[in-house]
């Protein structure tokens, strides 16, 4: 696992375009899976306490890469992606609308991912 200082480099190695931003998602993304697979992550709590993880990474990445238009990206792709984060987001905001995984048909990455000068 990459700390978020090295997807700083990274980040900044690749130009600073929202195309490497995205690929720093995508990248911790699969972080999820590999430690969900290492933990044997069965229950949703387990699942949840690893995302939680991520998304921590993910927003010293963005606060060490100073890219706060991206903050909420990481987030927004949990609410795509698992269908289990989607529910707790519905049942703890029931005011707050989100589109439905289903609704959106492939996954999508956060608006302000496009915000970074390309």
């Amino acid at each position: 696992m990459k700390k978020a200082r090295e997807y700083v480099l990274e980040f900044e190695r690749a130009g600073r375009t929202a195309k490497a931003a995205e690929m720093v998602l995508c990248d911790m993304l699969g972080e999820v899976a590999e430690l969900a697979k290492l933990r044997k992550a069965e229950r949703s709590s387990s699942m949840f306490a690893i995302l939680n993880e991520i998304d921590d990474k993910w927003e010293s990445f963005v606060t060490q890469a100073k890219i706060p238009q991206c903050r909420y990206a990481f987030g927004s792709l949990q609410l795509q992606q698992f269908e289990q984060v989607y529910w707790l987001w519905v049942n703890a905001f029931p005011n707050k609308r989100v589109p439905a995984p289903y609704e959106l048909g492939h996954a999508q990455t956060d608006p302000g991912l496009h915000k970074i000068a390309s």
